[in-house]
């Protein structure tokens, strides 16, 4: 996802560490989600894989907030 398209949702997030790798079976893969403004009140972001035969991913939600929401999680 292009980071200036995402910014205009309110979140921002980076490509993944590997992008430019073709490989479909790469071990691992990591993003990271920022907010692109200071919220008002604590945002959940849930996550999920759609389809878990093509990735898995750790965890379910991300939950930003005055303090953290400018840290890349």
């Amino acid at each position: 996802m292009d980071n200036d398209t995402s910014s205009n949702y309110g979140f921002i997030i980076t490509a993944p560490d590997n992008a430019t790798t073709s490989e479909d079976n790469a071990a691992s893969s990591t993003f990271t989600v920022k907010l692109s403004a200071n919220p008002s009140a604590n945002v959940v972001v849930n996550y999920y894989s759609s389809d878990t035969t093509e990735a898995i991913v750790s965890g379910s939600s991300l939950t930003f907030s005055s303090d953290n929401y400018s840290t890349c999680l």
